[in-house]
């Protein structure tokens, strides 16, 4: 996800003292890139991944199975009508 990088920066830039630690969001960047590599813009990347995946499951299954109830409910009107 090209978001996630945004995402460790700015919760960097939240936490207690991350303005005066980086000083903004480019001086953040550097600062990471510079002392920790690309890897740092990532961590926590596999965490939050795996978390999600429950949670679409979930999400599609019960939109799927919710969808095919009014399709069935359509046709039978369908029928009556």
């Amino acid at each position: 996800s090209s978001c996630f990088p945004m995402d460790v920066v700015r919760t960097r830039l939240m936490v207690t003292g991350g303005m005066v630690k980086y000083g903004g969001m480019r001086a953040c960047i550097a600062t990471m890139y510079t002392k920790q590599g690309l890897g740092a813009f990532y961590r926590g990347f596999l965490p939050a991944i795996i978390s999600m995946a429950p949670n679409g499951a979930v999400y599609y299954t019960v939109y799927d199975r919710l969808k095919m109830g009014r399709l069935q409910q359509l046709e039978r009107e369908v029928a009556v009508a």
